[in-house]
């Protein structure tokens, strides 16, 4: 015969406890909503309709353009201005956490530098005519203060600077 520790015992023992609790848990809960009702909101053809019924029978506070929909079905169509998301609804959405303003992408400047120093990081800190700081990828001996620039769009966001040399740097604006 086999002797199992009392500690081993309870060890085993609680894995299959929790089991059978969370399964009768699952089981205890039953839906607060009839799916009778979850059809009849299926059925309704108006997006802003459908999703007004659902936030109802949520018992969802109505906000905003939500509001409006309950009070008064169609007019979200009619509204304005677009509200704003809650900053949980929206929570890692690149697209609302990053809005695209309106505003056209220029390919190139050609910039003249004003000053060249070093930064904190060791690498060259380029300040532009018209307050524009750049962070060089690395040293340049030859870039000097005066020297025209040009700075192209890269990819994935880089931006890249060709020198009077004809040199090229990844960089990076600071501000």
């Amino acid at each position: 015969m086999t002797t199992v520790h009392p500690r081993r015992a309870l060890s085993l023992l609680a894995p299959i406890s929790l089991g059978a609790v969370a399964l009768g848990s699952v089981h205890a809960a039953e839906p607060s909503v009839p799916m009778s009702a979850l059809k009849k909101c299926a059925d309704i053809v108006s997006i802003q309709e459908r999703v007004a019924c659902y936030d109802q029978l949520a018992e969802r506070p109505a906000t905003g353009e939500r509001a409006a929909t309950a009070e008064h079905p169609g007019t979200a169509e009619r509204a304005a201005t677009p509200v704003a998301a809650a900053p949980k609804e929206t929570f890692g959405l690149y697209s609302a956490e990053h809005p695209h303003p309106n505003v056209a992408k220029a390919a190139a400047v050609t910039l003249k530098i004003a000053s060249i120093a070093n930064g904190s990081s060791g690498h060259p800190i380029a300040t532009m005519e018209g307050d524009q700081v750049w962070e060089l990828d690395g040293p340049d001996p030859l870039l000097k203060s005066g020297d025209t620039v040009t700075i192209d769009r890269g990819v994935l966001g880089s931006f890249i600077m060709t020198t009077p040399a004809g040199r090229i740097h990844r960089l990076h604006r600071l501000r």
